[in-house]
């Protein structure tokens, strides 16, 4: 009875975000087997060690967004607590992914200004803000009224999803971090 009435009063934007979630996390999972195929390719190694990134931290990396993508996908189509937990983290995640890359856009603005591309570092300072605004706006979302109800979360508090998600993204950030210099 439960799918009926989720299904039935479920938030447009949930259905959205559910298809794009489910559509990239089957499209990580493909990039994930295509890397893993290349990945005795001398060039590609080439291109990994250039920038400092281990073959296994960027494969388990793939994977990690793929199942978040696909859980949460199929989490929040069928109104799902934990659908929402994984939705909305998927968003706090990237913010702090996001914030991460403007870091380390500033820490190589020289660099990026030597090189011969078209692009300066305001690019890429626009390109990870926009992300960063994108995804608060979405994870926002997630706390609407609407969908919180479509969840059965309308008596959690808002803080405390925020706080452990973003710890979380934190955490994961972190440890993805060490262990790329620890495999290098």
């Amino acid at each position: 009875m439960h799918d009926y009435l989720a299904a039935r009063n479920r938030p447009i934007g949930i259905i959205l975000l559910s298809i794009l979630h489910l559509a990239g996390g089957l499209l990580l999972f493909a990039i994930l087997v295509a890397v893993y195929l290349l990945s005795h390719d001398d060039k590609l190694q080439e291109a990994l060690d250039s920038v400092g990134i281990p073959l296994p931290m960027l494969l388990a990396g793939i994977g990690f967004l793929g199942l978040l993508g696909v859980a949460s996908g199929i989490g929040m189509l069928r109104g799902k607590k934990w659908g929402w937990y994984l939705g909305s983290f998927w968003y706090a995640y990237a913010i702090i992914r996001n914030a991460a890359a403007l870091i380390t856009v500033y820490g190589l603005s020289a660099e990026i200004a030597a090189a011969e591309t078209a692009r300066g570092p305001g690019f890429y300072y626009f390109k990870f803000s926009m992300r960063i605004f994108i995804s608060a706006l979405i994870l926002l979302y997630f706390f609407k009224a609407n969908v919180r109800a479509y969840f059965g979360l309308q008596q959690t508090p808002l803080w405390k999803p925020v706080a452990v998600e973003l710890a979380a993204s934190l955490g994961i950030a972190v440890a993805a971090s060490l262990g790329a210099g620890m495999l290098q």
